[in-house]
């Protein structure tokens, strides 16, 4: 990877408006350079390491959103067999009083 990338591509990558990356620039708050008319800034060395962590983190949140998928499946499916249960003993309940009344 170059260590200079284009306003758009930098833009894109750390996901800030071109327009603030040039307001960045014009303030000199960023380390660019200027090819043939076009601006040009640094790109960040750690950069795969950055989405290294990201992508580490984003893996830990789905793991932990899976758990509590699981968590909530297993309470979901504990309720319908007490509900069917309490059908079961309802329906018995209603076939004797309708055996026992003339």
């Amino acid at each position: 990877m170059s260590p200079w990338l284009s306003l758009q591509e930098y833009s894109y990558r750390k996901g800030i408006s071109v327009s603030t990356l040039r307001r960045k620039i014009k303030n000199e708050d960023i380390e660019y350079k200027l090819k043939k008319g076009r601006y040009f800034l640094k790109a960040d060395l750690n950069e795969k390491s950055e989405e290294k962590e990201k992508s580490s983190f984003r893996k830990k949140l789905q793991e932990k959103e899976l758990l509590n998928l699981k968590y909530n499946n297993e309470d979901l499916m504990n309720l319908v067999h007490f509900l069917e249960t309490e059908k079961q003993e309802l329906l018995k309940y209603i076939e004797n009083e309708l055996t026992l009344t003339p």
